[in-house]
């Protein structure tokens, strides 16, 4: 069985540069952020292969100082789902 790898990618929601979505089209950073609803920044999310979440988005800035736990937490949740 595969290990399940984590890939880091930055998308700016303003960019026309293009990226290639599960179906093989290519399409802006914008609209791939559009697709997901994203209209303010910052936004972490976690996707398998097909683009599917796999566990809800961080959006904004924490400023209780909690954020570091909160990013470890949503990729942990992400790689045991990954996993099963």
């Amino acid at each position: 069985m595969r290990t399940p790898t984590l890939l880091i990618r930055e998308v700016d929601i303003t960019s026309r540069a293009a990226v290639v979505d599960p179906q093989g089209r290519r399409i802006t950073q914008a609209e791939f952020a559009s697709q997901f609803g994203v209209r303010v920044v910052p936004v972490v999310a976690m996707f398998d292969e097909r683009l599917q979440l796999l566990g809800d988005p961080l959006v904004g800035i924490d400023r209780s100082g909690f954020y570091d736990a909160y990013l470890v937490r949503a990729i942990e949740t992400a790689q045991r789902r990954l996993r099963s």
